[in-house]
């Protein structure tokens, strides 16, 4: 059955992606098994683009001379990404780059993609009622669109740099990186390689090469557990302050767009297309609703969750019950003044203990803003478990929050 499902999946492999994302986020519940084994199969068994392909679409950006722009071009990918992928360059000015170029086509059928999956898992009743698809369809249509221009990327990434530039996690010794050199300066802080606009268009993408191992990487490469703290207090505070401090949030949790450059101690971000910006109401309301689940506070966690849209007022005493438990569950990181051990955070199977009340009491869809948000809020927190870190997440969200009062 699954590899039946997978099959169609990879045919529509951004499309299925994106859905697959979402649906597995809601909540912190799991896909059902035959869609999850599909999805994985999907996400490990890329497409590469023939060179022929590869080189119509660099000539159509950038003329049939395109190569005269670099230095080097090496025309194998180093990495694939859901609707593109990744190669290596050298510029004139001797700058190592990397060059993402998108899929042909993926753009022209999101549409006709995010319909056949929806007919597909229907069909195949592969999503409960209460996962409400078709929000959930719409929602990743809306993102895949946007996701599909390069040039917004391009304008999100240099937006988000900006930001970072002004926090103290950024890490302020990169810019000088040269061709060969990582772009880590050893700072132990965030990064965020440089747009090169005059090497981008609307589906070509080029920045700064940074190095690095995806965060996940660190449990198998034996870090030392101080290394793995740091990178984790790194990743809380980011989420934190993206929310709180920028409004402007990269929801793509991806392992893949973190990476962990050990001589440098330095966190590279990659991979901007999924940049979401949040209204401060949203985000002063969210801030409350925060704080209410890690104080364990009942009544505050009732009264945000319905000013924000989690929940409309008319629901069940079971839906009610089982939303705060999840909220309380939520809420444990963020508790107490004190490190937090996550790898003995076992709020994967805690959360899929309430998730067939959520499905089968749930009145309402989530709010569209937490579709894209509780995916990088869970990615973070699932990245802190998988590494088995320990942070202390209190203050850093006490700090976030008094600036969000502070105005």
């Amino acid at each position: 059955m699954a590899d039946t499902i997978a099959s169609e999946l990879c045919r529509m492999r951004g499309a299925a992606l994106k859905v697959g994302q979402i649906l597995s986020l809601q909540d912190g519940q799991t896909l059902p098994p035959p869609l999850a084994k599909a999805l994985e199969r999907v996400r490990t068994e890329a497409n590469v683009m023939p060179k022929w392909q590869l080189e119509q679409v660099m000539s159509s950006s950038f003329g049939s001379l395109w190569r005269d722009l670099f230095l080097d071009f090496d025309m194998d990918a180093v990495a694939a990404a859901s609707i593109g992928q990744v190669h290596q360059a050298t510029t004139k000015q001797g700058k190592q780059v990397a060059v993402k170029v998108q899929y042909p086509g993926v753009a022209d059928s999101v549409e006709a993609d995010m319909a056949n999956l929806q007919r597909l898992l229907t069909l195949g009743a592969f999503v409960p009622k209460g996962l409400f698809l078709e929000r959930v369809i719409n929602t990743a249509k809306e993102e895949l669109r946007l996701e599909c221009d390069y040039k917004r990327e391009a304008k999100n990434q240099i937006l988000f740099r900006s930001s970072l530039m002004k926090s103290s996690l950024w890490c302020n010794n990169n810019d000088n990186a040269g061709a060969g050199a990582g772009a880590g300066g050893g700072g132990g802080g965030i990064y965020v390689p440089d747009v090169h606009l005059d090497l981008s268009s609307e589906t070509v993408l080029t920045t700064d090469w940074v190095e690095g191992q995806p965060v996940d990487e660190l449990i198998k490469q034996n870090a030392p557990q101080s290394v793995r703290d740091s990178v984790s207090s790194l990743l809380i505070s980011l989420v934190l302050k993206e929310l709180f401090e920028f409004r402007l949030v990269q929801t793509d949790p991806n392992w893949s767009n973190f990476l962990y450059d050990t001589q440098t101690d330095t966190l590279n971000l990659i991979d901007f297309g999924a940049l979401n910006e949040y209204p401060v109401e949203f985000v002063r309301e969210y801030g409350k609703l925060v704080v209410a689940c890690a104080n364990k506070d009942r009544s505050g966690i009732l009264k945000y969750s319905r000013s924000i849209g989690f929940l409309c007022g008319r629901e069940s005493p079971a839906m009610i019950k089982a939303h705060v438990e999840a909220a309380y569950i939520m809420g444990e990181p963020f508790a107490e003044d004190a490190l937090f051990d996550f790898h003995e955070f076992k709020y994967g199977e805690r959360m899929a203990e309430q998730g067939t009340v959520f499905l089968n009491h749930r009145l309402v869809p989530p709010p569209k803003e937490v579709y894209s948000l509780h995916r990088k809020l869970f990615g973070a927190i699932s990245t802190c478990i998988k590494v088995r870190s320990r942070v202390n997440c209190r203050n850093k969200l006490q700090e976030s929050i008094s600036r969000v009062e502070a105005g």
